[in-house]
């Protein structure tokens, strides 16, 4: 059984992949190379969250170690425009929610479970 709020986290990091584009500068010299270099993380970013919705534990060790850099990201909050610094911060907070509770017995048990199931 999954654990409580497997789904909505998912689908919290679901949104946030897509707030990334927020990142890509339309006026740049190399918007064209800048928006498929977005794209293709966060293709590949729904791919791991495909597998973390599944249970695999080394898609939560990629969590947890996502949301260590999310954490980071604070150290450069200021260089960013108000939106960008504000969708900072929350994915910082999210991370920490996240490190929390995919270290908990129970959500570590479901995803280290399926592994031995498999």
């Amino acid at each position: 059984m999954k654990p409580k709020g497997l789904k909505e986290t998912a689908i919290i990091m679901g949104v946030f992949n897509i707030a990334g584009y927020i990142f890509v500068n339309p006026k740049s010299q190399y918007f064209a190379t800048e928006l498929a270099l977005a794209t293709a993380i966060i293709l590949l970013s729904y791919v791991m969250l495909w597998y973390y919705w599944c249970g695999k534990n080394w898609a939560r060790v990629l969590v947890i170690l996502n949301s260590l850099l999310s954490v980071y990201n604070l150290t450069g909050i200021r260089k960013h425009t108000t939106a960008q610094a504000a969708l900072i911060a929350v994915e910082a907070i999210m991370g920490l929610y996240l490190l929390w509770w995919l270290n908990t017995c129970q959500t570590k048990s479901y995803f280290k479970r399926l592994k031995k199931d498999a």
